[in-house]
């Protein structure tokens, strides 16, 4: 799944109905967020929302790729560890 652009409140209503469709699939899910230039408490919580309800219906998530804009607006958040947003992600760059 690629996610791009600002995760923030002013597109919260279309990034929940993705993550909703992608969660519905039932299949591993990749998060791509190489494009990502910003995130704020709305993106961030729908992600968390979206990584955790994935978990419970024990469907795997990983991130393939991290914009630093993204991993620093969820660790000033204090939600990357929450996100699984690791170095790893970070490092990756198409």
């Amino acid at each position: 799944m690629v996610l791009s652009g600002a995760l923030t409140v002013e597109h919260a209503p279309q990034l929940k109905q993705r993550l909703l469709a992608q969660l519905e699939a039932g299949a591993p899910v990749q998060l791509h967020g190489h494009d990502v230039s910003q995130l704020d408490g709305a993106g961030a919580q729908l992600l968390y929302a979206f990584v955790r309800d994935a978990s419970r219906r024990g469907t795997t998530t990983r991130w393939i790729s991290a914009s630093r804009e993204l991993v620093e607006a969820a660790r000033m958040l204090g939600m990357a560890g929450e996100l699984g947003l690791t170095e790893e992600a970070l490092a990756w760059r198409p």
